[in-house]
């Protein structure tokens, strides 16, 4: 009866070892644990995800990984990225956290680029590419998109989803247009 206990202690233990958040350490800009992506794929998100860290103003790190083992995907991207991504004065760091077996995403943002990409920037990129792709089995180019994560050239802002941006400034051009023409009736 001990030797049964004893096993199953030790067996929860290693597992829970094994799996720690503190584990999936961030090296690279791309740092894919489950072996999702192709060296091609992460060898063409690298320079963006690097482009992104010379301009100064963020720093965007992806992090892939088996199974959460039952953790709080929230809490273990914050562990991840926790004093490993951004610069600690600016807070600038950005982290995606994909889990393949637990199908599910996260992105931590840090205080500093909350401005710039407010949780409805975020959760509209995650619906818009990110899902799609996923459950297709695209995850390059749903983590990609197909290039259009960019820097914005605004200082306020540093970083933009390009094609949301496009489509937000087009809707906004539509609007002054509208009021315009009802100004001048």
């Amino acid at each position: 009866m001990r030797l049964a206990y004893l096993i199953t202690v030790l067996l929860i233990l290693q597992s829970a070892i094994a799996l720690a958040p503190e584990d999936a350490k961030i090296e690279y800009f791309v740092n894919d644990y489950a072996g999702l992506l192709t060296y091609d794929e992460i060898s063409y998100i690298e320079p963006l995800l690097k482009e992104i860290y010379d301009s100064g103003n963020a720093e965007f790190a992806i992090v892939i990984v088996d199974t959460l083992e039952g953790h709080d995907i929230q809490g273990y991207s914050q562990i991840v990225a926790d004093g490993n991504i951004g610069d600690p004065e600016k807070d600038n760091g950005l982290v995606l956290l994909i889990s393949k077996e637990d199908r599910s995403y996260f992105f931590a943002v840090g205080r500093g680029l909350e401005p710039s990409l407010p949780d409805s920037v975020v959760g509209r990129v995650g619906r818009q590419y990110l899902v799609p792709n996923f459950k297709e089995g695209k995850y390059s180019q749903g983590i990609y998109c197909r290039q259009d994560l960019r820097i914005s050239k605004k200082p306020r802002s540093y970083l933009l989803f390009h094609r949301w941006s496009r489509r937000h400034a087009f809707s906004r051009r539509l609007r002054r247009i509208r009021r315009s023409s009802a100004s001048q009736r």
